[in-house]
């Protein structure tokens, strides 16, 4: 399978993109410990970043987007300005049928070289405490641990989570 990894100049099309995020959600939420999973809902989170999108669209964002040969989404990862210098990547995600072809390496480098286009000197991201695939491979492009940046969007917008989650930060 030949898969392609590239950015979004326009919001994607709503139906394909949002079952994508529902997927993310779907996997994510159940990661969490039942008392947070219980405050957190797929539905209402895929809804949300609609109202958000503008912030992953060019200029203050990107949104990146795989597909396979035939056109079909197999993943995506998006990042959005947060101040000046920096950008913060959120939800990554790779779709089981896409798993195992390098898509989240790919998905990773693309939005780093786009903070770089950017004129950005620090990335940075959240990640559950379970996601350990996500934590290496942050690790394996140099990211290191932090502790909490105060502009983490999943910290502030669940503060129930902060004990979940693991800060990363990457500088250029």
């Amino acid at each position: 399978m030949t898969v392609s990894v590239s950015f979004a100049t326009e919001p994607p099309e709503r139906a394909t993109f949002h079952q994508l995020l529902l997927d993310y959600y779907n996997v994510m939420i159940p990661m969490n410990p039942p008392e947070i999973a219980a405050l957190i809902s797929a539905d209402k989170n895929a809804d949300e970043f609609w109202t958000e999108i503008h912030e992953y669209m060019p200029p203050h964002g990107r949104l990146a987007l795989a597909h396979d040969n035939n056109g079909v989404l197999l993943g995506g990862g998006m990042m959005r300005t947060m101040r000046p210098d920096a950008v913060e990547f959120k939800r990554l995600f790779v779709r089981p049928q896409g798993r195992g072809l390098g898509l989240g390496r790919l998905l990773v480098q693309a939005r780093i070289d786009a903070a770089r286009a950017m004129g950005m000197k620090h990335v940075f991201a959240d990640t559950l405490r379970g996601t350990v695939a996500m934590q290496s491979l942050y690790k394996a492009f140099g990211f290191r641990e932090i502790d909490r940046y105060p502009e983490s969007r999943t910290a502030i917008s669940l503060p129930a989570l902060q004990p979940e989650l693991r800060y990363f930060q990457l500088d250029l």
